[in-house]
């Protein structure tokens, strides 16, 4: 199997979906590799040290006109050549799927597979030209079979052109379970975290004006409320900016950029978290959380609607109204406090719904109903 990955930032949510699922397959004996450019990352390092073969291009200059992508064109066409299944996480310019499909000619070429990285309606938002729509549809004329985390990612995609016969529903491998720890005391504070990049898509001025309503709004107002922002990323100063002009520096900390092996202490550090992003796939920082027991309030964006079924997992709040969020946060919170929303329920509704065994062999059967006799 190759994953054709493209672009592999050093921290991202698809990333750490092909890091995840990478492993899962190596370890369980599929011969793989992965073809991609950018940095050597950490995901990176840990993929090569545990024996994952890594072809990777360092060439990450002129991402705006899609240099690097048409460079590792040079030699991915031979990488797919030598592949029995090629997946796709990210979708190139329909020139590039064209070139990397024409091998395909022969009796020895291989399907190809895409992942939905984000809902295909965010990744292709309406209104679409003629000419967009189409190449659209040619870019996904090349895809042999496709996977989405959600029922709305499938009517997307139907409304797109894809065929609908090529479309299966997976979500991402979800995190191995752990003992559940419980949530921190709340008689003196409420810890509400969020984790990710600070990135324009996650959308954090509005987690910061919603979190300035929730501490102002209630009579009386909330006392020892505070937001904890996990990650790091281009809108941090930026949003610094705005937690002093708020008047929130005593009640807002960046904690800046959180190494994978500190991930799960800091969400068990937190009693609840909030989402706000404008667009989003299936959201592995919240599967994360879901699975350590922590409520979520996020934005009805990608797949986080099926992640938060249940009152007790968390809440879906509107992307426009920041009063309307910060009530959501205060639902949630009275909910902490009634003990009607507990870790050990969290945890259990999210491993009932996402298991990661169930899911890794889901994801076994289709490619092993992909894979063509006599390929790797």
């Amino acid at each position: 199997m190759l994953f054709y990955a493209g672009g592999f930032a050093p921290l991202g949510g698809i990333e750490v979906f092909l890091h995840g699922l990478i492993l899962y397959l190596h370890e369980r004996g599929w011969p793989l590799r992965l073809v991609c450019w950018g940095p050597r990352s950490p995901l990176l390092a840990d993929l090569e040290r545990r024996g994952v073969e890594v072809a990777r291009s360092p060439w990450r200059w002129g991402c705006r006109w899609r240099w690097p992508d048409r460079r590792l064109l040079r030699w991915g066409r031979s990488e797919v050549e030598r592949a029995g299944l090629v997946i796709f996480t990210k979708p190139f310019s329909p020139r590039i799927h064209r070139e990397l499909a024409a091998p395909r000619e022969g009796e020895s070429s291989p399907p190809f597979l895409f992942i939905t990285p984000y809902r295909p309606a965010e990744l292709w938002p309406p209104p679409l030209s003629a000419g967009e729509q189409a190449a659209v549809r040619e870019t996904l004329a090349t895809f042999d079979a496709m996977v989405v985390q959600a029922e709305t990612f499938r009517g997307d995609l139907e409304a797109l052109g894809a065929d609908a016969a090529a479309i299966t529903r997976i979500p991402y491998l979800p995190p191995p379970r752990t003992p559940v720890i419980d949530l921190p005391p709340l008689e003196s504070s409420v810890r509400i975290g969020y984790l990710g990049r600070l990135a324009a898509q996650k959308n954090l001025p509005y987690l910061i004006k919603s979190f300035h309503v929730l501490r102002s709004k209630p009579e009386p107002p909330l006392v020892g409320v505070t937001l904890h922002l996990f990650g790091d990323g281009p809108e941090r100063l930026s949003l610094e900016g705005l937690v002093r002009r708020l008047d929130l520096e005593a009640s807002v900390s960046f904690h800046g950029e959180i190494p994978r092996s500190e991930v799960g202490a800091v969400i068990d550090s937190c009693h609840l978290f909030a989402f706000t992003s404008w667009t989003e796939g299936q959201c592995l920082a919240g599967m994360e959380i879901l699975a350590r027991g922590r409520p979520l309030v996020a934005t009805p964006v990608g797949a986080l609607p099926d992640l938060i079924e249940e009152p007790t997992t968390g809440s879906i709040a509107p992307l426009h109204d920041a009063e309307a969020f910060a009530r959501a946060l205060l639902a949630v919170i009275d909910g902490l406090h009634a003990k009607r929303i507990a870790a050990q329920s969290i945890q259990e509704s999210f491993s009932v719904r996402f298991n990661l065994e169930i899911v890794g062999q889901q994801y076994e059967a289709l490619f092993g109903s992909l894979l063509e006799p006599g390929h790797e």
